[in-house]
């Protein structure tokens, strides 16, 4: 994808005249140098490493491994992530944060990196601009590129839904002209949903330093998911509303109340949870939330909202647009396989841009970061008996692993280059040989790995070594 395409014009580059490229290539993997000299004397020894601390440690001193399955370069972990968090450096200036955290830029995901090349040229003409203030500059025109992407895969499913029972039709059609409406940014009556805020709120929460603040902002989002004021399909009993009257107001008295269906409807609950998270959000100037709050005070009473588009969101009501429908029936498979086609901000750099145009600088960084995370993968599930050892680890990126969850390995593989296996394991051998894991945890590893994968390592360069462990 070429980022021309979304730079302003800001100055003369002769570059930027000739119409190049800003993404990276053929930059070096820069491996930290790594001296180790291993010795199998008593005197100098390295412990194999049997840990998962340990795992990790060894990962980001070589300088990463590569993700087994993606190969993307991970150097940290969630340990440092959260360090960078919690010391605020996320809101820096983008000159200040561009200096601090290019060298992690090779090992970003391809949406991700080019995000950074964009703040990275941004930061050499305006360098004390925030991150959030960058990405609002690309968001037009992002906007419009990413609605182009969209079009043709709305338009194959309005065809299908035509050809729908009448209610799934009305249904589909009156969610993909509402998606366009978000998109387009026209206001528009949506019904209010807390499940879908609980998801959005939960999702902002994860980049917030303050982990006693995130559990605050939680636990009243969890309110709303309460089956009598979600899905209003119980009695609304005076255990729930004192449950959350306590929750907003944990230092309040709060006596018994009589008259609960009266004095307390599920709009007047949700508007009074909504109203306690967007005064915690206002205390400590977390405008993300805040904004999504005063969106979701204008869905209660009934007023038009902009909305903002998500894949998750789609999937979701297509879902509810399609209750009643046989999980059978071709056309519901059809329409999940086009839903599923729409870019993401996971492998579009204007889906990246247009989901975060309104987001603070810390989740911004949170989403460009955290997918290149070094996570322990266990090669065989633990629901499926793989044991939580060091023979059933491995290492992958945080959205690898996320994605992968518990399928299997050997079908979640075809996503991938095989070859990209065979270069984590041999980062894997080369420290085996050098005394890090024992010779015999290794041969245990591929061949558990072999077994869930289906994909043979050559693996003839590994060196039997003596065992250290203590």
């Amino acid at each position: 994808m070429r980022i021309q395409s979304i730079l302003p014009q800001l100055h003369s580059n002769r570059n930027m005249q000739s119409n190049h490229n800003l993404t990276l290539q053929n930059y070096p993997t820069n491996f930290i140098p790594n001296s180790d000299k291993v010795s199998f004397s008593s005197k100098h020894r390295i412990i194999p490493i049997k840990t998962v601390k340990a795992f990790k440690e060894r990962a980001i001193q070589r300088g990463g491994y590569h993700c087994m399955y993606c190969s993307v370069l991970m150097k940290y972990d969630e340990a440092l992530f959260n360090t960078w968090k919690n010391d605020n450096l996320f809101s820096l200036p983008i000159g200040a944060f561009v200096k601090r955290f290019r060298k992690y830029k090779e090992c970003l995901h391809t949406s991700e990196r080019e995000i950074f090349e964009y703040v990275e040229y941004i930061s050499r003409k305006n360098p004390q601009a925030k991150l959030d203030t960058v990405i609002k500059i690309m968001s037009t025109k992002a906007n419009k590129e990413l609605l182009k992407s969209q079009e043709p895969i709305f338009n194959k499913m309005a065809v299908l839904a035509n050809k729908l029972p009448e209610e799934n039709k009305t249904n589909v059609l009156n969610l993909i002209a509402k998606s366009r409406y978000r998109m387009l940014r026209i206001p528009h009556e949506e019904e209010f949903s807390g499940k879908e805020i609980r998801y959005k709120i939960e999702n902002f929460t994860k980049a917030i330093s303050d982990p006693k603040l995130a559990k605050r902002i939680n636990s009243l989002t969890e309110l709303l998911t309460i089956p009598a004021i979600y899905k209003q399909t119980e009695p609304i009993t005076d255990k729930i509303v004192l449950r959350i009257l306590k929750t907003i107001s944990p230092n309040a008295k709060t006596n018994k109340i009589n008259n609960i269906k009266i004095n307390y409807p599920a709009k007047r609950l949700n508007t009074m949870i909504i109203q306690a998270i967007k005064t915690e959000t206002k205390n400590h100037k977390k405008k993300d939330i805040y904004n999504l709050c005063l969106e979701a005070e204008k869905q209660l009473n009934g007023e038009p909202i902009m909305g903002k588009f998500s894949n998750r969101s789609f999937v979701y009501d297509l879902k509810e647009a399609l209750l009643g429908l046989e999980d059978t029936n071709p056309l519901r498979a059809e329409l999940f396989k086009q839903a599923n086609s729409l870019p993401t901000s996971s492998d579009n750099v204007y889906a990246f841009i247009t989901k975060h145009d309104q987001l603070s600088p810390e989740k911004i960084a949170y989403d460009l970061f955290t997918p290149s995370e070094l996570t322990i993968e266990h090669q065989k599930p633990s629901f499926l008996g793989g044991i939580d050892s060091i023979i059933n680890w491995a290492i992958a990126c945080k959205r690898c692993n996320n994605t992968r969850q518990h399928s299997d390995m050997g079908e979640f593989y075809k996503m991938f280059k095989k070859c990209n296996a065979q270069k984590y394991w041999n980062e894997i051998i080369e420290d085996a040989n050098k005394g890090y894991f024992d010779f015999e945890d290794v041969v245990n590893m591929l061949k558990i790995f072999k077994d869930e994968s289906g994909i043979k390592i050559k693996s003839k360069h590994l060196k039997c070594r003596p065992s250290y462990s203590e």
